[in-house]
């Protein structure tokens, strides 16, 4: 599972490329919903990671600041 850290520019391109519009905003922030993200299982890659550009804004859930 994947989150988004503060390290987030709050661009839009992981909400825009989201293949279950799991992302959102809440309180000004990006969020990844864990009951709707899937992990892009069919693509075998989380598109939302390949699409940031800042290196280290979405993480996984685990590894947060990682």
């Amino acid at each position: 599972m994947y989150r988004i850290n503060k390290k987030c520019v709050q661009c839009g391109m992981c909400e825009m490329v989201c293949p279950k519009e799991a992302i959102s905003i809440r309180n000004r922030n990006y969020y990844i919903d864990e009951l709707v993200c899937d992990n892009c299982l069919e693509i075998k890659r989380p598109i939302c990671r390949e699409v940031c550009p800042i290196k280290k804004a979405i993480v996984t859930k685990n590894f947060p600041e990682f």
